[in-house]
């Protein structure tokens, strides 16, 4: 890609409505502690859970968010603060997939060769 070649980048400010995720992820780290980090295990586990076809691509926003709301925000003053944190939001990451679309197992860290799958619209 050569950026010369490619003319003028014209930039809009996104639509928080159309893009809630970027005002979650705002939101995260304005909160601050623990926050950023429940979001980044709940989006993990969430978009495994679809690469791995347990959720639609359209839960994976509403897992988050509810796994946001869930798990309560601490300070991290620790590592073991961090890890407690991280181990709550993906329990609490993987009951919400449960109940989306059943098998809740630990996400494999790896997703090399899992191809996308497509799927229709769907809200939750």
């Amino acid at each position: 890609l050569d950026l010369a070649e490619v003319g003028p980048l014209h930039f809009a400010r996104p639509e928080g409505e159309r893009f809630r995720a970027i005002d979650l992820a705002r939101a995260a780290l304005a909160q601050g502690g623990s926050a950023p980090a429940i979001l980044s295990v709940a989006d993990e586990e969430a978009v495994a859970a679809f690469l791995t076809r347990r959720i639609p691509f359209s839960a994976i926003l509403p897992v988050v968010e509810e796994t946001m709301s869930r798990v309560p925000t601490a300070p991290i003053d620790r590592p073991s603060d961090l890890a407690e944190a991280e181990r709550e939001a993906r329990t609490a990451a993987q009951a919400r997939i449960a109940r989306i679309g059943g098998n809740a197992s630990p996400t494999p860290r790896r997703h090399a060769g899992v191809r996308v799958p497509m799927y229709q619209e769907e809200r939750f």
